[in-house]
């Protein structure tokens, strides 16, 4: 009875918009996700169905303006059910999370809404331990989607330069160049899927510079505030 009565007393508060913006992008590319509350915050590390890419984020405890967690919960959730209840979230929204045993209680405002959790026997996942040669950074999020979705225009993947990002289309051309001083490291050249970064762009609406790290035909991570999204090189086979 003991553990039941500290499971159900578990919960904790968060500026709706922080929760919304990260969770928005996940949701771009991970149908369930698995959370993780613990003395360090709340995180969820997920792989794409496809095992392209993975998602990493981690929300600090202070970053929290409620922290009723006595004890290391983990539970699943869908994540369009989340995302359709904090889709008309505003600035100021205070959301809450309580977990029950079969349901995520969560508060904004006035207004309460129960969404199930599920079961998900998928291993823990932990980021891979990568060492990268080159940095690129200094871009804000709107240049970037324009970068992409230009680049989309002429093919289904980008190139990434010391001097340039560039795409190459049967008959078709586009690059941008790299101002020097965006630029660090190595001088390396890998390819990424366009549809994976127009993914994670799409609906990006968190004010931290992204920074990217990469190496030749290695896999590329954006660092991006509290998240970290990596995918897999698109490697040619001509």
């Amino acid at each position: 009875m003991e553990n039941e009565t500290t499971f159900d007393k578990t919960r904790c508060g968060i500026q709706a918009i922080v929760l919304k913006n990260h969770m928005a992008i996940i949701n771009n590319f991970i149908i369930e996700a698995k959370i993780k509350l613990n003395k360090e915050g709340l995180q969820t590390t997920n792989i794409d169905p496809a095992n392209v890419c993975m998602l990493d984020l981690k929300i600090p405890r202070n970053e929290f303006l409620l922290w009723d967690v006595f004890e290391d919960k983990e539970f699943c959730i869908n994540l369009a059910n989340l995302m359709n209840v904090l889709k008309d979230t505003k600035k100021d929204d205070i959301c809450t999370l309580e977990v029950e045993r079969t349901m995520l209680k969560i508060i904004i405002g006035n207004f309460n809404y129960t969404i199930p959790l599920i079961e998900n026997d998928q291993r823990d996942q932990k980021m891979p331990s990568l060492e990268f040669k080159s940095r690129i950074t200094g871009y804000d999020v709107k240049t970037l989607k324009d970068i992409f979705n230009n680049a989309n225009k002429v093919s289904e993947k980008i190139v990434f330069t010391k001097k340039e990002f560039y795409a190459e289309g049967d008959i078709s051309k586009f690059n941008f160049e790299i101002q020097e001083a965006c630029y660090s490291g190595d001088e390396s050249i890998a390819g990424y899927s366009l549809e994976y970064l127009n993914k994670y762009f799409k609906s990006n609406k968190i004010n931290d510079m992204p920074t990217f790290r990469y190496g030749t035909d290695y896999p590329l991570m954006i660092e991006q505030g509290m998240i970290r999204f990596i995918l897999a090189p698109k490697i040619s086979t001509d």
